[in-house]
């Protein structure tokens, strides 16, 4: 089942384009699963992507979520893409990759790595065993930690960031919000598509890369 709103701009509009998209897929191994994206220009005020977060965490029952910059692709041409995202990825640490098919089954029992935005619900099977984790982080001056009806939600830095390791940009509270997660984020994922990440075998990798940054360096 889907629903989806959408501005009518095509992703390669110069100016970005809004969307909103509501889906679920039922499997026959672990039951239904369904997922929200909001998908934004690239310009617009970081404060809005909060407000979303934390809207949804008042005010909606979720698992987990996440936040900030993101690599979209044309999916008629999947492959392609992924074998271009996996050069990008190299280099800018900081944005998202998106493959909910395989991803979402996985995450009534894990979270996959964190964002600018983590989201952490009362849903989640493991919410309680990790509040205590969120104290290390939330001490930094660099993180944000807000509690919410429905959940937490943690803001890495005043705005998201690329992660250019070409210029050293630091993901020091990113990499402190990711220990604080550790023991949820998944330690196993299917080879996200295209021929880069396969044959590097790479995929689990970028998940993990704040959490083991040697492992994707």
């Amino acid at each position: 089942m889907e629903a989806s709103l959408w501005d009518g701009r095509p992703i390669e509009d110069p100016e970005g384009t809004w969307s909103f998209t509501c889906r679920s897929i039922l499997s026959r191994k672990t039951g239904l699963h369904a997922f929200a994206r909001i998908l934004m220009p690239i310009s617009t005020d970081p404060a809005a992507i909060y407000h979303a977060a934390s809207s949804i965490a008042d005010n909606v029952d979720f698992t987990s979520g996440h936040g900030g910059l993101t690599f979209t692709y044309d999916a008629s041409r999947e492959a392609d893409a992924f074998d271009l995202i996996y050069a990008k990825t190299r280099r800018y640490w900081g944005p998202d990759i998106e493959d909910m098919n395989d991803t979402l089954p996985l995450m009534k029992k894990s979270i996959k790595g964190v964002g600018w935005v983590t989201m952490l619900g009362r849903a989640f099977e493991g919410a309680s065993s990790l509040e205590g984790n969120l104290a290390a982080p939330a001490v930094r001056d660099d993180v944000r930690l807000d509690l919410r009806k429905r959940g937490f939600v943690l803001v890495a830095g005043s705005k998201p960031i690329a992660g250019d390791q070409n210029r050293r940009e630091p993901l020091d509270p990113y990499i402190a919000i990711a220990q604080a997660f550790e023991p949820a984020i998944v330690t196993r994922h299917p080879d996200f598509p295209g021929e880069r990440f396969i044959e590097e075998g790479n995929t689990l990798g970028w998940i993990r890369r704040f959490v083991d940054p040697d492992g994707w360096h």
